[in-house]
Formats: C-alpha cells, sequence, structure tokens
C-alpha cells in the first residue's frame, strides 16, 4: 500500500504539472489572440485615419477651388452680391475649422485652412533687378527685419536661458542668403560661414523654400526659426506680397509695417485692435474704395500712414494655402499637411504634403 500510495502520489504531481503548463499555454494563447486582433485593429485604424486625413486635403482643395473661382468672376465684375472681393475672415475656408466631421464608423476629421496672406512672406522681402534679373533686397527691408527680429525675440519664452540675437545681424545675414550675389554685408565672401560648417554647403542665393530651411542661415538656430513659424511663410515662392491685414491673426497683424520710404515702424497695439474692429463690423480693406464703397475703407480710417511694407494688394485674393487634416479613428490620430497652389487654377499643384 505504500508503494501504491506513492506512485499515486507522483502520478497526482504530474498531472498537476501538466494541468499547470496546459492553463499556461491557454493563457498566452489566449493573450497572444487578443494582442493579435489589437495589431489588426489598430492597423486597420492606421489606414483608416490614413485615408481619412488624405480624404481631408481634398475636400480642402474642392472648398477653395469654389472659393477662388468666385471671388476672381467677381474681381473681373461678375454680379456676385453675397461674394466678398478679397479674403477675408468670413471665408469658409476660415471658418471650415470651427467644425468636425463624424465618420459613420465613428471617425472625425477636422480640417484647418490658412491662406498665405495671413502670415509674413520672407520672400517677398525680395524683388528682380528689371535690368540685371538678379534677386536683391528691397530698399527697406533690412530696417523692416531688424524691427521685426526684435519683434519676436522680445516674446520667445525664457530668453535669458537662450543664445541672444543680434537682430541687425540677422537681417544682414538672411538678405546675404537670399540675393544673388556672393559678397556678404561686410564685403567679404558670403559663403565663407557656409563653407565651414558639416556637411559645407553655400548660401541659397534663391528664394526661401521652407520656414525650416532659416536654421541654415548664419545667426539663425533651431529655436528661432521654431519661434518665427506662427509668423512667416515662404509661399508663394515669386510674385509674392506682404500681410494681408483683412485676414491674419493679430499677432501677424503686428509684423506689418506702414509708413513712408523715409519712415516705416510696425502696426501698434491700437491700430491692430482698430483693423481688428472693422473686421468684426464684416468691412476690409481697399486701395480702391470704389470696388465695394459699402464694404471697403481705407488705410487712413486706421490711423495707417502712408502704404504698408512688405507691399500688399488689397483686397487680397490668396492662390496659395496651407491645409491641415487631423483624423482620428479608435485611438489613431493622423494628420496630413499639404500646400495648395491655385497660381493655375485649371489645375491646382501640391506644393508640399507631409503625413504624420
Amino acid at each position: 500500500m505504500a508503494v501504491r500510495d506513492r506512485k499515486s502520489g507522483v502520478v497526482l504531481a504530474m498531472v498537476l504539472i501538466l494541468a499547470l503548463v496546459l492553463s499556461a499555454a491557454v493563457v498566452t494563447f489566449t493573450r497572444r489572440a487578443v494582442m493579435d486582433r489589437m495589431i489588426v485593429r489598430n492597423r486597420e485604424n492606421l489606414a483608416s485615419a490614413e485615408a481619412l486625413a488624405r480624404g481631408g486635403v481634398q475636400i480642402a482643395t474642392g472648398i477653395l477651388a469654389g472659393q477662388t473661382l468666385l471671388k476672381i468672376s467677381k474681381l473681373v465684375g461678375e454680379d456676385l452680391p453675397e461674394t466678398p472681393i478679397g479674403d477675408s475672415t468670413e471665408d469658409l475656408s476660415v471658418r471650415a475649422g470651427d467644425y468636425e466631421i463624424v465618420t459613420p464608423s465613428g471617425g472625425t476629421l477636422r480640417i484647418q485652412i490658412a491662406s498665405s496672406g495671413t502670415r509674413l512672406n520672407l520672400n517677398s522681402l525680395m524683388k528682380r533687378n528689371k535690368e540685371t534679373k538678379e534677386l536683391e533686397a528691397h530698399p527697406s527691408a533690412e530696417e523692416f527685419l531688424v524691427e521685426f527680429f526684435e519683434h519676436v525675440t522680445n516674446d520667445m519664452d525664457e530668453l535669458e536661458e537662450q543664445e541672444s540675437y543680434d537682430a541687425r545681424e540677422l537681417a544682414r545675414s538672411l538678405l546675404d542668403y537670399l540675393d544673388s550675389d556672393e559678397t556678404s554685408h561686410t564685403g567679404g565672401d558670403e559663403d565663407s560661414y557656409y563653407l565651414d560648417q558639416d556637411p559645407p554647403y553655400r548660401a541659397a542665393n534663391r528664394p526661401l523654400m521652407s520656414v525650416h530651411e532659416l536654421s541654415l542661415v548664419e545667426g539663425f538656430d533651431t529655436a528661432l526659426a521654431e519661434a518665427l513659424k506662427p509668423y512667416v511663410t515662404v509661399y508663394p515662392f515669386t510674385g509674392a506680397f506682404g500681410v494681408d491685414i483683412n485676414s491674419a491673426p493679430p499677432h501677424v497683424l503686428a509684423s506689418a509695417s506702414h509708413g513712408t520710404e523715409a519712415s516705416r515702424r510696425l502696426l501698434g497695439e491700437d491700430e491692430v485692435r482698430q483693423i481688428l474692429r472693422y473686421r468684426e463690423e464684416g468691412s476690409i480693406f481697399c486701395s480702391a474704395t470704389e470696388k465695394d464703397p459699402d464694404r471697403c475703407r481705407t488705410l487712413a480710417e486706421a490711423n495707417l500712414e502712408g502704404e504698408l511694407f512688405p507691399p500688399v494688394r488689397l483686397p487680397a485674393i490668396s492662390r496659395t494655402f496651407t491645409v491641415v487634416s487631423r483624423a482620428r479613428v479608435g485611438e489613431i490620430e493622423r494628420s496630413a499637411e499639404a500646400v495648395v497652389s491655385f497660381e493655375s487654377f485649371a489645375e491646382p499643384r501640391l506644393l508640399s504634403w507631409r503625413l504624420r
């Protein structure tokens, strides 16, 4: 009986071990099955979110195509009483970001559209010499940039912990980087700094192709380029104009300058507030008020002296737009950012595209 009891004890121990192994296998299998299902679901949600974000860019392109066509038709004289003659904060493209689109499957999409006129186009500070066809700085560009850079760097958070910036050197370095010649403002070779970098490169001698490119300019760094992003754009590359005061947000309005060639200054707080008050009333600023006498106001009515700098046509009709399409499906979020150009209205062009 003692032998029988020992055998029974061994069998029981083996049964318990096998049961434990089987239970562990079942738990592992179940966990793996759950994880595989979650992975598959997340992949499906990722694909759906990417497709939804891409679709948002197409929706925005359709909105912009219709809006631009109506404005051009109004500009050439067609009787479209409900259509503004230029960009304004009442545009459908501006209000698109106020709405969230919900798909039948529960996904969400929000589209934000900004025209190039809502930012300061740094390329507008350059012009082509009529005789040599070379790119050169506007006579007022340096003084404007000095005041603008002082305005931005003064607002940078924790500036005391960052590098100190010389606004005039920044202005001169940027203009050297953009103009067609190879001579710096000091009279030396403007490429000497850039060729000493690792890897070496040369001054662009052309319009900026992205705001990020600013970090390549002598005296600039990533922190300053990031601080400038809410204020500036590089689109369109050519034929650029300054800030559109009919649609730009308040912080960008304060980066526009007014006055005469001999005396210019950035818009002050009171002037920005006056512009915003007129916009809230449904008014727009026009170079020729007879285009829409019921809505048009002159710069003088907002206490703005002389002309705006960089130069801008008022009312402006933007042809280049930045579209940010944000999609969410389940726990997955994807966004598509695109720059769409309507310079050739028959065929809108994508100038840049990023999916993240």
